[in-house]
């Protein structure tokens, strides 16, 4: 099925424009949108807005993984981690400029209460943004960081997962 969607059929407006990729909205879906790029030299970080919405009440079935070439970030969907609109996202990105990579939005949710992430306005920003400007700075953890032992703050739990 369809991953990217015109206003016509999408359940929120996009951030911007008229089109944004939705993925999730079913039980025990699996859904992705990947592509390669080149990241242009002095690029330092990922720019996307997202909207996660969910119906799970615990934070430990639903996740969103961005890839990044050989780095994965979690987004833990749960009603704690709802953004209840455009959320502005940032990953560092500096150790790829200039080299050829793939990028990949991917959305799995298990048998039951469903789970969606909504994606807008994906691009490389060349300066760094400070932290108090508003976008959420993704930050690498550690590796045996699991998920499960981030605290419930309501803010977008991620962390990095090694392939």
């Amino acid at each position: 099925y369809k991953i990217i969607y015109d206003t016509t059929t999408l359940p929120i407006n996009p951030h911007s424009g008229n089109w944004a990729a939705w993925l999730g909205g079913l039980n025990d879906e699996d859904s992705y949108i990947m592509q390669e790029v080149l990241v242009a030299n002095g690029s330092t970080q990922l720019s996307f807005y997202g909207w996660l919405q969910s119906h799970e009440d615990l934070c430990e079935y639903d996740f969103t993984y961005v890839d990044i070439a050989d780095k994965t970030y979690i987004m833990e969907h749960c009603e704690a981690t709802e953004t209840h609109s455009w959320e502005h996202f940032l990953i560092p990105i500096e150790e790829f400029a200039g080299q050829q990579i793939s990028i990949r939005f991917r959305t799995v949710t298990d048998t039951s209460n469903f789970s969606n992430f909504f994606l807008d306005d994906v691009s490389f920003v060349d300066t760094l943004v400070e932290p108090l400007s508003g976008p959420i700075q993704l930050q690498l953890a550690t590796s045996d960081h699991t998920p499960s032992e981030h605290p419930k703050t309501g803010q977008i739990v991620l962390e990095e997962q090694k392939r």
